[in-house]
This record gives C-alpha cells, sequence and structure tokens, in this order.
C-alpha cells in the first residue's frame, strides 16, 4: 500500500508513529504470520476511508458512531481488518521475476 508524503488520511492528525508513511509494516507482519499459521486477514478500510472523506467535506459520517461503539474507550480505530479461518483456498498471486520490475 502506497502512501504519499504526509499522515495517512485514517490517522489522528499524524500523530500515531503506525500510521505515518511506512506504518503498515505491522499489518504486513501480521498478516505473513497469520497466513503461515492457516488464517485469513483482508483490509476492510472503506468505513474509515469514508469517515475521513466526510470529515475532509464538513460532512458527521453516519459511519463514525457505528464505529466508535465497536472502538475500546479512548482510542481510535485506525486500520481495520477480519480475519479468520478461510473456507476456501485462496488462488495463488500472479508474479514476475525481480528482473522485470526493477531497473539496473
Amino acid at each position: 500500500m502506497g502512501i504519499g508524503e504526509g499522515p495517512h488520511p485514517r490517522c489522528v492528525h499524524g500523530r500515531i508513529r503506525a500510521c505515518r508513511p511506512g506504518g503498515i509494516g505491522p499489518y504486513q507482519r501480521l498478516h505473513l504470520w497469520a497466513t503461515a499459521n492457516g488464517l485469513a486477514l483482508q483490509p476492510l478500510n472503506q468505513v474509515t476511508e469514508r469517515i475521513a472523506r466526510d470529515r475532509s467535506q464538513g460532512r458527521t459520517s453516519p459511519l463514525e458512531a457505528p464505529l466508535a461503539e465497536l472502538t475500546p474507550s479512548g482510542r481510535a480505530a485506525l486500520f481495520t481488518f477480519r480475519i479468520g479461518h478461510p473456507t476456501v483456498a485462496a488462488g495463488l498471486s500472479p508474479r514476475r521475476r525481480l528482473a522485470d520490475v526493477v531497473e539496473n
């Protein structure tokens, strides 16, 4: 997930180190661990992106209160995902040779 300059849109004014550019690393590590242990993870960023968009437009988001009910008091949901045991086998991801995507 590429993140441009400045704080991630789901951050609280960029104050939280984990959501600054490059802060997706903890999720990547969790995802690799989960996969190695037979679990599946899927990012669910539509809700947090919609809340951020509504805020940027000066609107109250209808999704903010329901998300707040799922979040511990005094905390903010920065990156949401679901985790569980897969019910079907995932297809293989297409992979390219490193030489095909990196210039010398």
